[in-house]
């Protein structure tokens, strides 16, 4: 099955990006260990649903959740 890598704000868990397949903090090149400071990623099954409302997201102990206020 297709994967989603989700990269998210260690302090406050929102989503702020995403990109297909398995990746890790290396993604961030030269800019990996600035990166590990504020942000970590989790990887799930892939979602058209997820991508398109990425922003609505938060990452709360490891756990993927649908955040949006109504």
């Amino acid at each position: 099955m297709e994967k989603l890598t989700l990269f998210y704000l260690k302090r406050t868990g929102k989503v702020k990006g995403f990109c297909t397949g398995e990746q890790s903090m290396d993604y961030f090149a030269d800019e990996k260990e600035d990166m590990e400071l504020i942000m970590d990623f989790i990887i799930v099954d892939y979602d058209e649903f997820i991508i398109k409302n990425y922003n609505y997201y938060k990452v709360i102990e490891r756990e993927l959740i649908f955040d949006k206020v109504l």
